[in-house]
């Protein structure tokens, strides 16, 4: 079993495959006091090197130079999503990129594609409820989009089969969304599932033969 000094983040094994647990029901303001928000324009510069490189399938490199820049500010949140962003979509380790979106998240709470890119991970590895527990906590940060985030949490639910809690979710998306494009499609949002909830409650009911 792994955990990072604070002891908040735990690997777990899960069917063989090695899942980290999230446990950010706990984090309270000990995330909050770890936010950092100041811009170091040379791990700016190095990061955006370390991008080129990504983009000329330098991937070796491009890690060297991330990791470089955290032997310097090992709590500096864009090196760390950079680093979850490589992995995630070019060197494919999705374990690694979930550490490395946990600890951008971890030092700067308002981090949203760190969020995103964790929870899709999430959902597309079918481990909903780890998805939920991310969206229940981001979604106690005023400064995110809430609008996206109560969308995200009602596809979660969605695929949990647990249709009248999306329906929930997607209601206040819309009663939050100011985009009249965006709360069209939430209204068929909710109109698709619950016609899903119908069908489903009528299988229910219908005799065995």
């Amino acid at each position: 079993m792994w955990s990072t000094s604070s002891g908040r983040f735990l690997l777990q094994l899960n069917n063989s495959s090695p899942v980290i647990l999230n446990t950010f029901q706990d984090l309270g303001e000990d995330l909050i006091k770890t936010k950092m928000k100041i811009v170091d324009q040379s791990l700016e510069d190095l990061i955006n090197i370390a991008e080129d490189e990504v983009f000329e399938g330098n991937y070796q490199q491009a890690y060297n130079l991330l990791q470089s820049g955290l032997y310097e500010e090992p709590g500096y949140p864009k090196l760390h999503y950079t680093l979850a962003w490589l992995f995630n979509y070019y060197s494919i380790n999705k374990l690694r990129a979930e550490r490395h979106y946990i600890l951008t998240i971890k030092f700067d709470p308002e981090y949203e594609a760190a969020y995103s890119d964790l929870v899709d991970i999430h959902i597309d590895a079918k481990r909903y409820k780890y998805a939920k527990a991310i969206l229940i906590r981001a979604l106690t940060v005023e400064s995110l989009d809430h609008v996206a985030l109560h969308k995200k949490l009602g596809v979660v639910y969605e695929k949990l089969g647990d249709y009248v809690n999306a329906i929930r979710e997607y209601r206040k998306a819309m009663m939050e969304s100011t985009d009249n494009d965006d709360s069209a499609e939430l209204k068929k949002d909710v109109k698709r599932i619950r016609m899903k909830r119908f069908k489903t409650i009528f299988r229910k009911w219908q005799p065995q033969s």
